[in-house]
């Protein structure tokens, strides 16, 4: 049998033969029916080559693949073949994967592209591929809380990030968290959750996984960005703990629900956790989303300082735990800035240099308090402290006077200068932070010691490139250790090309600053970086509001980017830099919706005198058929009336509407005789026929057709026509022969019509009745009741 058109051929590479694949999964292993030789099958979609398989779940299945087009490697993930057929599906996802391929964010997986090929609906993504967390906890049980606290900080940057662009991802876990590199963590799948509760939710079941589902969609309350927050917290605690935060091993969600009531305390489980972050974790797991953190930036500050708090209590520890013959008054802090080399020699034999360099410090220290002046070390971690917490004035103060102390030695005096430089760059005083680095630069290389060469050599290189009149290439940051002190020169270039006015190269060093992960020794770098994100926050929003000028193509979108860029500008933190590029594209904006605008109330005045006009012309036609129609149907002559009124034209929506009115009465009037006519030669009508002049016929009906009635006398049958005959004796055979119909949809559109012929004959109270009742019956009439002014029951 020849193959289909949509059959899928493939080559054997070996014999050559003509394999069909179709039904063979991607990636597939398969053999050659004819020569038996194992080959892989379905490995190209579109431009991208699949390598390897990654990993698949209840979505479909992810590969490394090679994008011949852009010359790199990606992660394709392919869907199942039944969602990539559901045109509703398709539609969701490639709405959810533009608005997701939107975020551009160190701690969200970018996506690239989506397409179709052999039938299969794909998506590109970066390729993060030094596995997940639910990899890390497999392998170690649990991580330590300032990894937790880490990877926590970075998810909520990456999920305010979506949020800001109406994104909420609903399947936060362990196995959507993936890591560039030791502790650089990444959210995946935005959108598909979504994706998934369009496709896959099924009544009394939960798709999210039990252990970190949020409580309120298993209640059928709608989910907010709380509801990933809960999921975050849910996932955190079971990452640092080593158990999910409750046991919950059933698919009901009532059952689920029940045992999410229960509070979490997580110090009870993990006493060996900090109260700071126990705080963190116990209020994201709250059953309530009203008593969780109530924006992303609120549990951010709340982590931030539980990691603060955490690592005070380790350095705590670390001095406390240090034999080196006196109290341990110094902070891991100046250990890491003043001892470095004397810590690498420790290791080698040193031992005896490091002590001298401690007796030489605490003599330095014991002279300070003699004098009553704060020892060296503290004065510098205080300095360091005023930095940190933004005051950028008074640091550099207090590095200033610091410097200019005589008992500060290498390399702490470079640490002093280089932070000085810093703060005056943060203050604006840009001519004295120069100033500040030409010292370090003057001073040249601190140590010829080949176990400080590249400290020394760091404090040299980074503050030449700082002292330059010249802006920082991003490429620079690249030959800068993020996970070491190095990490410091990032801060330092950012901040000096933004006060350059080069934004562009700011924000490259300031995202990269922020997504550094510097080791625990050199955790104080870590300590700035909150500092760079007021930065990253107005580069955002600038960032945002030119991607949403540049595609407001139609009125409505141009409304919404100029909304968005007045929010932007209104939020900024360093409107000295930005006020004027915001200020350039909100005029362009409001220029361009105040002419559209201008050009849209012309167009609906002219629409609004067309349509005067055709209603003008509608109403004239309509009353003459109306005078018409009134005629018609004193004559009984109901079809000739729906005739009339089909044939007249009409412009205007109102004019329609209305002619279609009595269109469907007039139909209806038209069955009602018709029916009635039928009932009359079927069965007959026995009682007495009162006629419009007042007499009466006794005996009743027993012939009828469209023109008029036979009616029976003592002498015969006499002919009567329907005008004869009053409203009152119609409407009563009507009603006659409904009570001898079987309760149906025709007793229903029996109802309806004799209800229409009642309105039209004079009697609004039984007409009414009788179409309210047809309507309880049959819903499509609750629509027309509005033609007669009667209100749908309840």
């Amino acid at each position: 049998m020849a193959p289909s058109n949509d059959s899928i051929i493939q080559e054997c590479a070996d014999c050559g033969a003509m394999l069909d694949v179709t039904s063979e999964e991607p990636f597939a292993l398969m053999d050659c029916p004819t020569c038996g030789r194992a080959m892989r099958v379905r490995t190209r979609f579109d431009q991208f080559n699949l390598q390897e398989a990654l990993g698949a779940g209840g979505m479909g299945a992810v590969y490394r693949a090679f994008d011949t087009n852009l010359n790199r490697l990606v992660a394709l993930k392919l869907l199942q073949k039944e969602h990539s057929e559901n045109p509703e599906f398709v539609a969701q996802f490639q709405k959810e994967a533009a608005i997701t391929a939107s975020i551009n964010h160190p701690h969200v997986v970018k996506v690239y592209s989506t397409g179709r090929d052999h039938g299969r609906l794909y998506i590109a993504m970066e390729l993060v591929d030094r596995g997940s967390l639910d990899d890390r906890m497999t392998a170690e049980g649990k991580i330590s809380e300032l990894q937790a606290l880490k990877v926590g900080i970075q998810i909520a940057q990456g999920l305010n990030a979506a949020l800001q662009c109406g994104l909420i991802h609903r399947d936060i876990k362990p196995g959507n968290i993936l890591f560039t590199g030791a502790s650089n963590a990444k959210i995946v799948d935005f959108g598909l959750a979504v994706l998934m509760e369009h496709s896959e939710t099924v009544a009394g079941e939960v798709w999210a996984t039990p252990y970190y589902v949020a409580p309120e969609p298993l209640d059928g309350r709608p989910e907010d960005f709380r509801s990933d927050m809960y999921a975050l917290g849910a996932t955190l605690f079971h990452a640092l703990t080593g158990k999910p935060p409750h046991e919950a091993n059933t698919n009901s969600m009532r059952e689920l629900l029940e045992i999410k009531r229960q509070p979490v305390l997580a110090q009870t489980i993990a006493p060996y956790i900090s109260s700071a972050t126990a705080h963190v974790l116990n209020k994201m797991l709250s059953f309530s989303p009203e008593d969780r953190f109530q924006s992303y930036p609120e549990l951010i500050r709340n982590i931030e300082h539980a990691r603060t708090e955490h690592l005070a209590l380790v350095a705590k520890e670390n001095e406390q735990s240090e034999i080196v013959g006196r109290s341990a008054r110094r902070s891991w802090h100046w250990l890491t800035f003043a001892t470095a080399a004397t810590v690498v020699l420790a290791g080698i034999g040193g031992f005896e240099l490091r002590r001298h360099i401690l007796r030489k410090q605490q003599a330095a220290e014991n002279s300070d308090e003699t004098h009553g002046a704060l020892p060296i070390d503290r004065q510098y971690r205080d300095a360091c402290k005023l930095l940190a917490s933004g005051d950028a004035a008074r640091a550099a103060a207090a590095f200033r006077e610091l410097g200019q102390k005589p008992g500060v030695t290498q390399p702490l005096l470079d640490w002093v200068s280089l932070h000085a430089g810093l703060a005056e760059l943060l203050a604006g005083q840009n001519e004295q932070a120069t100033a500040h680095f030409k010292e370090i630069e003057a001073r040249g290389i601190y140590s010829p010691d080949p176990a400080e060469e590249k400290l020394a050599n760091f404090f040299v290189e980074t503050a030449r490139r700082a002292a330059s009149g010249e802006p920082i290439p991003p490429s620079i940051k690249e030959s800068l250790d993020g996970n070491t002190y190095e990490a410091l020169a990032l801060l330092i270039f950012a901040v000096k090309n933004w006060n350059q006015g080069r934004l562009g190269e700011a924000g490259a060093f300031f995202d990269q600053f922020v997504s550094s992960s510097p080791q625990e020794r050199h955790a104080w770098v870590a300590e700035y970086q909150p500092m760079a994100r007021p930065y990253i926050a107005d580069l955002t929003a600038l960032r945002l509001a030119a991607e949403a000028s540049e595609g407001a193509s139609t009125l409505a979108l141009k409304r919404e980017a100029l909304q968005v860029v007045r929010q932007g500008r209104a939020g900024l933190k360093f409107p000295d830099k930005l006020d004027t590029r915001f200020a350039a594209l909100e005029e362009k904006l409001r220029k361009a919706v105040d002419s559209e605008d201008a050009e849209e109330a012309r167009r609906q005045a002219l629409e609004a005198q067309r349509q005067a006009e055709m209603d003008a012309a509608d109403e004239k036609t309509l009353a003459e058929v109306k005078a018409k129609l009134a005629t018609m149907e004193q004559q009984f002559k109901f079809m000739d009336a729906a005739s009339a009124v089909a044939a007249v034209q009409v412009a205007g929506a109102k004019g329609k509407a209305e002619r279609d009115a009595l269109l469907k009465t007039a139909d209806w009037l038209g069955r009602f005789k018709h029916n009635l006519i039928l009932d009359i030669n079927a069965i007959g009508y026995p009682s007495p026929i009162l006629k419009r002049n007042g007499a009466q016929f006794p005996a009743g009906a027993h012939r009828a057709n469209d023109e008029q009635v036979e009616v029976l006398t003592p002498f015969g049958s006499i002919s009567a026509a329907w005008t004869d005959i009053s409203s009152e004796s119609v409407f009563a055979m009507g009603q006659a022969f409904l009570k001898s119909s079987a309760p149906s949809d025709r007793l229903a559109d029996r109802e309806w019509v004799l209800g229409v012929f009642a309105i039209h004959a004079g009697k609004p109270r039984e007409g009414r009745d009788l179409l309210i009742h047809a309507s309880q019956t049959k819903e499509e009439y609750r629509e027309d009741l509005k033609l007669f002014d009667v209100p749908a029951p309840p």
